[in-house]
């Protein structure tokens, strides 16, 4: 069963030359998410992502961050130091008309895969490649840092989804 094509989906950004903020060709800045953002898993050939519509519809950034901080924790207890720099958000639309598809995948909560990425080469014409560089162009990035309230606690604050996570691994 895939997603709406309505829905929009964040994928959360670890390593810090993943995402990045630069001034284009206007002389305003714009966050800028790389295309190694995209990297499918390389034994599952899937990427990881948390289904945030109703979130965004509601303005509640803080719940859409504090998924992103369980991420990172869980992540970490995992043995990945990385720390999490940002988030790319898509609609559904925009991931199946490169021929992907989104399918729930839970747990966690709000969890999905995007499927269905041709295989993967490092080299620059391959058709994942390629595929990977048209999701990050369409993606709206945003830096954590950027996040004002900081982001640091959030997994302490009481937001829309704590309840959906309380049962989740390492959240106290």
């Amino acid at each position: 069963m895939t997603l709406n094509e309505n829905d929009i989906v964040a994928r959360f950004v670890f390593g810090r030359h993943n995402i990045k903020r630069r001034e284009n060709y206007h002389g305003t800045s714009e966050v800028v998410v790389q295309p190694k953002a995209f990297e499918p898993h390389p034994s599952k050939n899937d990427l990881s992502v948390f289904r945030i519509s109703d979130l965004k519809a509601r303005s509640d950034e803080r719940s859409i961050w504090f998924i992103g901080k369980f991420v990172e924790r869980d992540r970490q207890s995992n043995g990945s130091p990385s720390n999490m720099y940002g988030r790319a958000d898509l609609s559904v639309f925009q991931i199946i008309d490169l021929h992907l598809e989104v399918l729930p995948f839970e747990p966690p909560p709000r969890h999905a895969n995007i499927e269905k990425f041709p295989t993967f080469s490092t080299e620059t014409d391959s058709e994942c490649f390629q595929i990977q560089h048209k999701l990050a162009d369409r993606a709206e990035g945003y830096l954590s840092k950027d996040v004002v309230p900081e982001i640091t606690n959030v997994l302490n604050e009481d937001v829309t989804v704590r309840s959906e996570f309380i049962d989740g691994p390492n959240l106290t």
